[in-house]
């Protein structure tokens, strides 16, 4: 019978040094494992996760884990240079795709709920290439700080594509705990294109204006006829712009 692998301890010593607040909730007491790992007929691990109804269920394809891949690399173009967003892993099979196939990518974040099945994953799964890639964001967790976590990529979110997919089976698993997480990293996304989308159409009218009025504020409302007129009198300063 084939053995599960064992990468733990090698994944742990990289996850410490390129991402150390992940390291710090994946070793500590209240972190356990969670889910069943199993071998696949092809002998690629699978995780196995009982729902709070009881249910079983499989975050991969029973006979063939890794098949997942193939639609989410149809899902970024090949010379994308944009970032990517994924809401749910598994055990991280498109995650290393992404990574390994995708090299123009910017940037590829992942948000998670359960740092316990990626306590799993470090077990079985090779991160070494990905932990190591400086494009990898990672979050685990309800209610991430996504406006910390995205600030690498602001850039990108603004000027770029943003390619969100979905691990579906994560969904799956917990429907509604995955589609709110999905929804605070849609929302937080879609503010920043849109800021973007208005930023390149209006942009060069933005910078127009700005030097005409910086052109004419030394020739209008000058302010050396009020000078000690107000003396003792306690005053508020509203703004300094000339748009007042």
């Amino acid at each position: 019978m084939t053995e599960l692998p064992n990468f733990y301890e090698a994944n742990m010593a990289l996850l410490k040094k390129h991402h150390p607040h992940i390291w710090a909730t994946i070793d500590s007491d209240s972190c356990e494992p969670m889910g069943e790992i199993f071998l696949s007929p092809n002998g690629q691990p699978n995780i196995k996760i009982v729902t709070k109804e009881g249910k079983e269920v499989a975050l991969h394809d029973l006979n063939q884990p890794a098949s997942e891949v193939r639609q989410s690399l149809n899902s970024v173009p090949e010379e994308s240079t944009g970032i990517v967003v994924l809401v749910g892993m598994g055990l991280g099979y498109i995650l290393i795709a992404l990574l390994q196939q995708r090299p123009k990518i910017r940037h590829i974040a992942v948000f998670d709920l359960e740092p316990g099945v990626f306590k799993q994953a470090l077990q079985v799964m090779d991160f070494s290439t990905a932990l190591t890639d400086r494009r990898l964001i990672l979050s685990f967790g309800s209610h991430p700080n996504v406006v910390s976590l995205l600030a690498p990529a602001n850039k990108a979110l603004q000027f770029e594509v943003v390619h969100k997919l979905q691990h579906l089976p994560s969904f799956r698993y917990n429907e509604s705990g995955y589609q709110e997480l999905d929804k605070e990293v849609f929302e937080f996304i879609n503010d920043k294109s849109i800021a973007g989308a208005t930023d390149q159409r209006f942009g060069k009218m933005f910078i127009n204006n700005r030097l005409s009025i910086l052109n004419s504020i030394h020739h209008n409302f000058l302010l050396e006829g009020l000078k000690g007129r107000f003396a003792g009198i306690p005053a508020i300063l509203v703004a300094g712009g000339p748009s007042l």
